[in-house]
């Protein structure tokens, strides 16, 4: 083992070092992910049942997540996964209603 002229001649600044904090997370930026969470669950259950009320709170979910987005973590395939899945749900249920 080596002795404290190994700790003296040390070029780090022993003052300086700060032991890791885990800061505890910010709760705006959960508000993303469960948004776009809820928007891909709407949508699949707007095509699934064939509901516009699913399709419409889908769209609307995919809009918040985007308006929430912050750019250093973010999985843009899911954001645009879950707007084009919005989006096309609309299209075939407005566009192919079933007549009763």
């Amino acid at each position: 083992m080596k002795g404290g002229d190994e700790l003296a001649k040390d070029p780090r600044r022993p003052p300086l070092i700060k032991n890791f904090q885990l800061y505890p997370p910010n709760p705006l930026d959960e508000i993303q992910d469960y948004m776009s969470f809820l928007s891909l669950a709407f949508g699949l259950s707007g095509l699934m049942f064939k509901n516009k009320l699913f399709l419409w709170q889908s769209l609307a979910c995919s809009f918040i997540s985007i308006a929430n987005m912050r750019t250093r973590n973010v999985d843009y395939k899911q954001v645009i996964g879950a707007l084009l899945m919005a989006v096309v749900g609309l299209v075939l249920e407005y566009r192919f209603e079933r007549t009763k």
